[in-house]
């Protein structure tokens, strides 16, 4: 074999091996990447909600039609209403949506973003509003962390059990690369496919700014998804989870007539939020959906210069504390 045809084969054996890599890359990209340092970003969901009475009654939208075990039913303060919610797009705020699912606006490479999906699980702490003094559109409601807990409240209504969470926990975030979250089927199916990734992030009531409240024309629960429903929140990411640590944000709390919890913009949650009530696309295993939009800051790191400079001014006044002590 001639030296040009060995040199013709290996220059063809190293444009396939590039090819081959290349290929090789097209991946789901992790959700962590999408939420780049120094961006305030909104995700955009699609949840369905399922009701924990506090007798421990399970409530569902067919169960709320004539002659069903919930018919007539309405809500009570130590309810609980548990969501498990798949987030479909992400976009930075000025930018575009990034879909995770078909890959739309992810980076050179990427087929998909990774699965984000969570569980949650809010308690009704209170009930205000009347005919004579409405409240919102009617009637308000606030809501706390489950006196129970998420884990024993998820594996009430599916079987599922999602593992100790920390105290005062109402959501659980999870990010998985298969994407195989579905919200038909039985509850198990779905709470099943929406935690079997990996904890992403933990949000719940932990300061006294933090707030969950809704509003709506009725509180039956067979009317959920039409009683001009929507509600807002602002709650606080608890330590765990392999996502980023996100920063102090501005929640609105757009509700009026609540005694406790006046409207306006409150400073240091770090999970913003706001939705409507619909109807389930699930009534033999869910009550209500709706959709959300959940907003979160991203902290930039700091440039390399920053940290230089904190260090160096640690360290001189380190210096300057041990020539003081040796002085005295």
């Amino acid at each position: 074999m001639s030296k040009g045809i060995r040199i013709l084969m290996m220059v063809a054996l190293s444009v396939a091996g590039l090819l081959t890599v290349n290929v090789g890359t097209a991946h789901a990209i992790a959700i962590s990447t999408i939420l780049a340092p120094g961006g305030e970003y909104q995700l955009r969901d699609h949840s369905e909600e399922v009701l924990l009475r506090a007798n421990g009654q399970i409530c569902t939208f067919n169960d709320t039609l004539t002659g069903g075990s919930c018919a007539g039913v309405t809500l009570a303060v130590g309810d609980r209403l548990l969501s498990v919610i798949g987030f479909s797009a992400i976009q930075q705020v000025g930018g575009a949506f990034t879909t995770l699912a078909t890959g739309t606006n992810l980076p050179t490479g990427a087929t998909s973003g990774n699965e984000l999906t969570a569980v949650a699980d809010i308690q009704v702490a209170s009930i205000t509003g009347s005919v004579a003094t409405p409240c919102g559109n009617g009637l308000c409601v606030t809501f706390t962390n489950s006196t129970a807990g998420i884990q024993a409240d998820v594996l009430a209504v599916s079987g599922v059990n999602i593992g100790a969470q920390p105290a005062n926990t109402m959501g659980v975030l999870y990010e998985d690369p298969t994407n195989n979250f579905t919200t038909a089927g039985t509850r198990s199916t779905v709470f099943g496919t929406a935690t079997n990734g990996t904890e992403f992030s933990i949000l719940g009531n932990t300061a006294a700014n933090d707030f969950w409240a809704a509003t709506a024309s009725s509180l039956a629960i067979g009317n959920v998804g039409n009683a001009q429903g929507f509600f807002n929140f602002g709650e606080n990411q608890i330590p765990g989870g392999s996502g980023p640590a996100f920063g102090p944000n501005t929640c609105a709390q757009t509700i009026i007539g609540i005694p406790t919890l006046p409207p306006g913009n409150v400073t240091g949650p770090q999970f913003c939020g706001n939705g409507t009530l619909a109807a389930t696309g699930n009534p033999a295993s869910f009550l209500a959906s709706d959709q959300t939009q959940v907003s979160v800051v991203v902290p930039a790191v700091p440039e390399p210069t920053s940290v230089f400079l904190m260090g160096t001014g640690l360290l001189g006044l380190g210096i300057v504390r041990w020539r003081a002590r040796k002085r005295s």
